[in-house]
């Protein structure tokens, strides 16, 4: 394995340096230089292909530089925890020096770090532009401290679905390798130096991650349902503690129900997230390709992983009728549907429309059931118990992750 030198693409060979560095299809060698400075890249190939946007190393040098131009702001407010600071390039360049590309990886892997290893990052093949890469890299970075921040098995959210699956970290108090990828997503998000398509990339990504990737919730986000009222008033019930909290009206949005997250879920080509009026899927190793669509007659319940007939790793939408209905398993089938095109299907296993299953860390699962007189029911295993207070409603719905810090992104 040997160093890589810098190579200019073949179709271009014949251009003056100015005229190339003018081509959005490459990476200015000026700049690349300048990086290349800090970092050195270890692989088969003889040459850095600055013009190939498939080039697993030049994905990462645009990462590199689009890192160094970033002076980012903090985090929202209850998960600043200053991790990679303001300057994240800057944190990168105090751990890695190192890249190696390797040229097979274990499925669904996109980088990895070895512990025996000092300044070394393995890069793994995949199509992956800079803000992707970006934030591999922040967070192999992040294994590379003295104690490894090494992750545990999920234990909650979509995750915990599939068993031994360590895809998760304990909390985001311990700062680990999510958390710190977590709060760059955040920062990006409330910079507004940022281009504005990566800033709501950034948000998503930032919900996403407070959801699905600790075991214990970041912050003020609790596991629960929605309850609302015969007024349409809505509450959040928190399972773990009985408790009930009103939302403030001005929280309210399209038909009367908070803008929250009602699932998230990831398959081997897509990472999907719902409200109960909006509907996002982005392809994970392309971030360009990105799926967008309003629900208008569909009132999704939730989102989950499961496996389809053929033994493919997929993602499920549940209705409020009970249906649910499969997606399909890669981004260029989707891109094209409607809502229309959604089949939802009965399912005796699916989640009901008076039900609400809500899975706590080491608690087991709860469920709601909701009654024709208006009552709430919560069963957990042979006991069940009414909700707490007198009051009467007219419909449940969850599982859902939900807090003011929340709401207001």
């Amino acid at each position: 394995m040997r160093p890589l030198s810098t190579f200019l693409c073949a179709f271009v060979l014949s251009l003056s340096l100015n005229t190339w560095a003018q081509s959005s299809d490459c990476v200015d060698k000026t700049q690349a230089d300048i990086v290349l400075k800090d970092f050195k890249f270890y692989g088969d190939q003889q040459y850095l292909k600055l013009c190939d946007s498939n080039d697993v190393a030049t994905q990462t040098i645009k990462s590199l530089i689009f890192l160094k131009d970033l002076k980012l702001n903090k985090a929202a407010k209850g998960y600043r925890m200053g991790i990679a600071g303001a300057r994240p390039y800057d944190y990168v360049k105090k751990r890695v020096s190192i890249f190696i590309l390797e040229n097979q990886c274990d499925r669904g892997t996109g980088a990895f770090v070895r512990l025996d290893e000092k300044r070394t990052v393995h890069l793994c093949p995949g199509q992956m532009d800079a803000f992707w890469r970006a934030s591999l890299v922040i967070h192999e970075a992040r294994h590379l401290d003295d104690d490894g921040h090494a992750h545990t098995e999920c234990r909650r959210g979509t995750f915990a679905l599939n068993p031994g699956n360590q895809s998760c970290d304990l909390s985001y108090d311990d700062q680990g390798a999510y958390a710190v990828m977590t709060e760059f997503y955040s920062q990006i998000a409330n910079t507004e130096a940022v281009n504005p398509a990566i800033r709501k990339l950034g948000k998503s990504l930032f919900m996403n991650f407070v959801i699905e990737r600790f075991n214990f919730l970041p912050g003020d986000l609790k596991d629960g349902a929605f309850l609302t009222d015969l007024n349409n008033r809505i509450s959040f019930f928190e399972g773990s503690n009985r408790k009930i909290t009103e939302i403030p009206s001005d929280s309210i949005v399209v038909n009367e129900r908070p803008a929250t997250i009602l699932g998230a879920a990831t398959s081997k080509d897509l990472t999907c997230i719902t409200s109960a009026t909006k509907f996002k899927c982005i392809d994970p190793f392309d971030a360009k390709k990105v799926f967008t669509m309003q629900w208008s007659q569909i009132r999704p319940h939730s989102m989950f992983e499961s496996f389809n007939s053929r033994g493919e790793l997929t993602i499920t939408i549940t209705d409020h009728q009970g249906r649910s209905a499969e997606l399909p398993t890669d981004f260029e089938n989707l891109k094209d549907m409607r809502e229309s095109d959604f089949a939802f299907k009965s399912n005796k296993k699916g989640v009901l429309k008076v039900q609400s299953y809500m899975p706590y860390i080491y608690r087991g699962t709860y469920s709601l059931t909701l009654r024709k007189d208006g009552s709430v029911l919560i069963k957990n295993g042979a006991l069940v118990t009414p909700i707490p207070g007198n009051q009467k409603y007219k419909d449940i719905e969850g599982p859902v992750v939900w807090s003011p810090t929340l709401q207001a992104l």
